[in-house]
């Protein structure tokens, strides 16, 4: 393998955008500068939703309104392709906000990344913009990481319930308990709490 950045890969990240306008790259591998998302590429839209691009095509778009300005996110994205470089092929691509999986693509409706050649721009990732011209991101950014496997459901559950953790050093996972019962005083209901991870 000519390149030595994994052609499966989960990158994960913390945002709180400022404003919700065009379309604003959170994370970019092009190795062609042309913005194309050529390797891969996740986009915050106007619209609140978020845009995946691999291989340089449409991946999936989730819902509009997901992500609003001045509030936190929790974003993981992995994308698993089992098959190598020097084909179109991947697995599936996985999107993740807080915790919950709110958009998959597998097989036919995923890329994988051709194989290019070594040099500088393939070996750039960039945060908060794109390697060509557009708009750059708006907010804040922090704790990215990035791995070079599918991250599991529950990895990513426990990476948003533990800020600041990595996926090989989550804390044990939590016992069930019921952790509080309510009666409404009107006893039209009764509300019941009770410890979990989301998903």
């Amino acid at each position: 393998m000519a390149n030595w950045f994994p052609c499966t890969v989960s990158v994960s990240l913390w945002i709180k955008p400022e404003a919700i306008e065009g379309e604003q790259t959170l994370f970019n591998r092009d190795p062609l500068y042309d913005g194309t998302d050529k390797i891969y590429g996740l986009i915050l839209s106007g619209d609140g939703s978020l845009i995946f691009n691999a291989g340089g095509a449409l991946i999936f778009q989730t819902d509009s309104d997901l992500i609003e300005a001045g509030e936190i996110y929790h974003i993981v994205m992995t994308h698993l392709d089992e098959d190598g470089f020097g084909n179109d092929t991947a697995t599936r691509t996985r999107l993740y906000v807080n915790g919950v999986m709110v958009a998959e693509a597998q097989a036919e409706e995923t890329f994988g990344f051709d194989e290019y050649p070594s040099n500088s721009r393939v070996f750039t990732m960039f945060l908060a913009s794109k390697t060509a011209a557009g708009f750059g991101y708006t907010g804040d950014i922090d704790d990215v990481q990035i791995y070079s496997v599918e991250l599991s459901d529950q990895e990513v559950a426990g990476m948003y319930s533990s800020p600041g953790a990595t996926a090989f050093n989550l804390p044990d996972p939590i016992d069930f308990s019921i952790t509080d019962v309510s009666i409404a005083p009107d006893n039209s209901g009764v509300t019941v709490s009770w410890n979990s991870l989301p998903g």
